[in-house]
């Protein structure tokens, strides 16, 4: 009767951990099905995903807070063609901020101003217009993120070019509420 006893337990145990597999799992499911704006939030994980593929974006997956883009023009044997190879390390789009700095990561990429010879802070809002500009919804959350982003470079850009830099991001989103082309402000 022991080694019954000892089976439930162990069987328990097993349980326990199916019941946090299959939780999880749910939670990630879950959070996909909801809503950003009036868009599910795997509605935008499918759109950054078909930029990317559209682009033939390499995609790494990271962090929101690590998130990157690296383009670089690498030669290719192939043809004897040099063929653009850029790189982008996305967080998994689990809502509107993710989204946000997703299509951001993208924007450093696909987005004006991101050339060497412009200054980091103009990359950065170049980034955030591009975002703006192509993104299915923009909801306060992602504003939000922006604008914390951007205010980030205030130690080595100084308060003033930052509050400029705040303020040409918030202009493209007022443009884009009230639907007017956010490209023209570049």
């Amino acid at each position: 009767m022991e080694w019954l006893a000892s089976l439930l337990s162990l069987l328990r145990r097993v349980g326990n951990i199916r019941v946090f597999v299959i939780g999880s799992w749910l939670a990630s499911l879950l959070s996909l099905l909801r809503r950003v704006g009036n868009i599910r939030v795997f509605v935008l994980a499918r759109h950054v995903k078909t930029i990317c593929r559209h682009h033939q974006l390499v995609v790494v997956r990271a962090e929101p807070m690590g998130a990157w883009a690296l383009s670089a023009y690498r030669q290719q044997l192939l043809d004897r063609r040099v063929v653009a190879v850029s790189e982008v390390g996305l967080p998994w789009v689990r809502g509107a901020e993710t989204y946000a700095v997703a299509l951001h990561e993208l924007g450093h990429i696909l987005g004006s101003c991101q050339e060497l010879r412009h200054h980091t802070l103009s990359a950065e809002v170049g980034a955030w217009y591009w975002a703006v500009e192509h993104a299915l919804v923009w909801t306060p959350a992602m504003t939000s993120r922006a604008v914390s982003a951007i205010r980030t470079r205030e130690g080595r850009f100084g308060t003033l070019h930052v509050a400029v830099a705040v303020a040409a991001v918030l202009e493209a989103i007022r443009r884009r509420e009230a639907g007017k082309s956010v490209s023209t402000l570049q």
